[in-house]
């Protein structure tokens, strides 16, 4: 437990308002709904331990949609520790990680997805993984997921008619259902693709820095990280290794990778460092090239920068204190040792990711299990229309159709088996 201004115990269930009763005994027989009230809070032998402000949220208008009482007082761990013993002597127990959000999802509060979202908004390390999250949290998934089921379930209702009725019906629609198969499966299409953009933005993008020995790489990883974390010197070589920091750039988090100087080399701790940045230029997400003014920009240069696989890169020419930098278009020049160096880095950097990353993107689905079910559906949906499209028999068609429902519903967590509940909440924090 950390020390902090306030602390919050909750506790929820049947037995919720009679525990808090015994915890603090100056609360009213039947206290007013979300109005907070002050009272003496008291240990397990009665001795009073602080006061704390009590909110009564009585079912089903609380988070869990049981009784809740929200408990707000003084933020010293061994105060914290005092309110929960007393708490369970009076009959309550600890949560398990991510309890009082599971009881929301069982009770119809939530949506798995929004119950998900909740433990994303928490741990969101930037403005835009949080808004994205927030998002996930105000019930976006569904409102993306609805058409497609309605779509599916049309599609379905058709062959099923076609098949069950045949002389009411008359015979399916190819054109109607391939409509409705085609819309669920590009809607699914994108999802699955914001899905995976968005799972890199949260888990951070990567930007490695690279070029030749001493072209400044360490001042500018320096800079962008606000403070001396590399070791810079005149010495060419003096990075061996990789070496990382977490930063934030227009909004996304990103991890920067310092490299060592791409150079033929007879020592094998340097060649080591040499391939460890080759094979960083080829993982990273964006590749940023750092090219000293002062040395001449010929074919050999151009060369090693056109060799960079990243399909997202930055050319910067830095030393311009020094030399005017070549007239090459979509690069930067800067002296990375000015003042305006970060700031000038810091929104081009921002620019390029936001072309492949868009900050709007972070509102799509993050998490594995969410991801995989959108791509089950897509296929299912696909091989649906492939089976349209060949004339298969409308009975092995619906089969595609109703995996790709039971996928959605598994996403949205109608059908999810409990296994799967206890995996993604364990991963919840105590207290959500």
């Amino acid at each position: 437990m950390a020390r902090s201004a306030i602390a919050v115990a909750r506790i929820s269930g049947r037995e919720a308002l009679a525990i808090a009763r015994r915890v603090a005994p100056g609360l009213p027989e039947a206290p007013a709904p979300r109005t907070a009230g002050l009272v003496e809070l008291r240990d397990a032998a009665g001795e009073p331990f602080d006061r704390g402000l009590v909110t009564y949220f009585p079912t089903p208008a609380s988070y869990t949609g049981e009784d809740v009482v929200e408990i707000s007082f003084h933020g010293n761990p061994v105060l914290s520790r005092t309110l929960l013993a007393s708490a369970q002597a009076a009959g309550a127990r600890p949560a398990e990680p991510g309890e009082f959000s599971r009881r929301a999802f069982l009770n119809g509060k939530l949506s798995l997805l929004e119950a998900e979202s909740v433990a994303e908004l928490v741990d969101a390390a930037t403005e835009t993984a949080a808004r994205g999250a927030l998002a996930r949290l105000a019930g976006r998934g569904e409102r993306e997921i609805a058409p497609v089921r309605d779509a599916l379930l049309t599609a379905h209702a058709l062959w099923t008619a076609a098949i069950d009725f045949p002389e009411q019906a008359g015979e399916e629609d190819p054109e109607e259902i391939g409509r409705q198969l085609d819309s669920a499966a590009g809607t699914l299409a994108r999802l699955a693709a914001g899905s995976e953009i968005a799972s890199r933005i949260a888990s951070g993008l990567r930007v490695a820095i690279l070029g030749a020995p001493n072209a400044g790489k360490s001042t500018v990883f320096n800079r962008l990280v606000g403070y001396d974390r590399a070791i810079v010197a005149a010495e060419a070589g003096t990075t061996r290794d990789t070496l990382e920091a977490d930063v934030e750039i227009g909004g996304l988090p990103v991890r920067l990778v310092d490299t060592a100087g791409m150079r033929e080399t007879g020592s094998a701790v340097e060649a080591e460092g040499v391939a460890r940045a080759r094979e960083e230029s080829r993982s990273a997400d964006l590749a940023l090239w750092v090219h000293d003014a002062v040395e001449p920009w010929d074919d050999a240069a151009r060369r090693a920068w056109n060799a960079l696989e990243s399909s997202c890169k930055l050319l910067v020419f830095n030393k311009i204190d020094l030399a005017a930098p070549p007239g090459e278009t979509g690069s930067l020049g800067l002296s990375a040792i000015s003042e305006d160096a970060a700031g000038r880095l810091s929104v081009e950097i921002g620019r390029r990711l936001a072309v492949e990353f868009p900050a709007e993107a972070a509102g799509e689905s993050v998490s594995r299990r969410q991801r995989d079910l959108i791509v089950r559906a897509r296929d299912a949906a696909r091989r649906a229309k492939e089976a349209l499209g060949g004339r298969e028999p409308a009975e092995i068609a619906i089969l595609s159709v109703e995996e790709a429902l039971a996928a959605l519903s598994d996403l949205v967590g109608e059908s999810t088996t409990e296994d799967v509940l206890d995996r993604i909440f364990a991963r919840f924090c105590i207290g959500k």
